[in-house]
């Protein structure tokens, strides 16, 4: 299940910034020549007009081919009208800023959705309904895991050596493991409408830590907003995951560069599918709200100045402005194909460190 629903948000944000692209290309008046989801082989095409609309194998990113990208042979001038090579500068960066674009636009329409329908949170300073004791993250592996709790289940009890204790802390459930030690404990939860019991027996799981049993709790409340408050508060929302997000590419290149950056930082599509498993345990809007958060991570992402991604082509858009003159148009192929082959190749070391970590 958790893997369909990252297909269909993947599916979803790729075709929502690649129509960024289509939209602002059509405007402008270039040849749309495919408009792909996944990257080939393909599985099914078929064309409309000029452009052919593809569905590939590999389903973790999509692109728009735009006739006169990249091109090498000498174009006729009813070609230069129709391709990209022809259009000014500001109309070949506002269709390459596009698909950055709508993905931002499509993150403020998913927070203000999330809002109506009503999203969890601990945060104190907005009005919380139905407060509960949530488990927020279930470690793989651990006594939890094993037990079967999930992410979204609420805490009611604890039966510790015969004694029942009402959980109403996150202090309370953590002094009953610590008391037990490596004896097993019950827990009485709920998930959604059904009352659960689970026994699980507390281990140390970090050297020189008390015993634990490898889960995160918070008091967890929904929040729930009328439609215009939802608009407000979704577009402030999404401006602020815009700079947080940013200034943790900021922080994570930075650190890359000092030599201080970890792999455990990063999650690849397994670390994200087991994300998207633990979102949906939330309901409807978390799922939302998260799927807003990967938009606008795709947004900021597709800004890097690294050849291949639509920042690395405003950055060759650049230095053509500055010199006044195209580039050498194969050279500029092979830099975006070495660009796409680092990001497979990182993207698969991130994939590997994803299931290494789980196991």
């Amino acid at each position: 299940m958790s893997v369909l629903l990252f297909i269909l948000i993947v599916f979803v944000l790729v075709m929502v910034h690649e129509y960024g692209h289509f939209l602002a290309a059509r405007i402008f008046g270039v040849r749309v020549e495919e408009f792909a989801f996944g990257f080939p082989p393909r599985i099914v095409s078929k064309k409309k007009g000029d452009t052919v609309y593809s569905l590939n194998a590999i389903p973790v990113g999509g692109y728009v081919k735009l006739f006169g990208e990249d091109q090498e042979q000498i174009l006729s001038e009813e070609e230069k009208s129709v391709s990209l090579t022809g259009k000014s500068r500001w109309k070949q960066a506002l269709i390459l800023l596009a698909g950055v674009v709508f993905n931002a636009l499509f993150a403020w329409v998913l927070l203000s959705a999330a809002f109506m329908i009503g999203v969890p949170s601990s945060d104190e300073n907005v009005t919380l309904s139905d407060t509960a004791l949530t488990v927020t993250s279930v470690m793989t592996g651990t006594p939890a895991y094993k037990a079967g709790i999930q992410a979204g289940d609420k805490f009611i009890s604890v039966s510790l050596l015969n004694e029942v204790r009402d959980i109403q802390s996150v202090d309370v459930f953590q002094s009953a493991v610590k008391e037990a030690g490596a004896t097993p404990i019950t827990v009485t939860y709920s998930r959604g409408s059904e009352m659960k019991t689970t026994e699980v027996t507390p281990e140390i799981l970090t050297e020189g830590k008390d015993p634990m049993i490898g889960i995160t709790l918070g008091m967890v409340g929904t929040t729930k907003l009328s439609v215009w408050n939802s608009i407000i508060h979704g577009l402030s929302a999404m401006w602020n995951l815009l700079i947080t997000t940013l200034m943790q590419f900021v922080d994570l290149i930075s650190r890359a560069f000092n030599g201080t950056g970890n792999l455990s930082d990063l999650s690849g599509p397994v670390g994200i599918v087991h994300a998207v498993g633990d979102a949906s345990h939330f309901g409807l809007g978390y799922v939302l709200f998260f799927a807003a958060l990967i938009s606008v991570n795709l947004a900021i992402l597709n800004l890097l100045p690294f050849p291949a991604l639509d920042g690395g082509r405003l950055v060759i858009l650049g230095i053509e402005a500055i010199i006044r003159k195209p580039l050498n148009q194969k050279v500029v192929g092979w830099i975006h194909f070495g660009g796409f082959t680092l990001l497979i190749l990182f993207m698969i070391l991130v994939t590997y460190h994803d299931i290494v970590r789980m196991f």
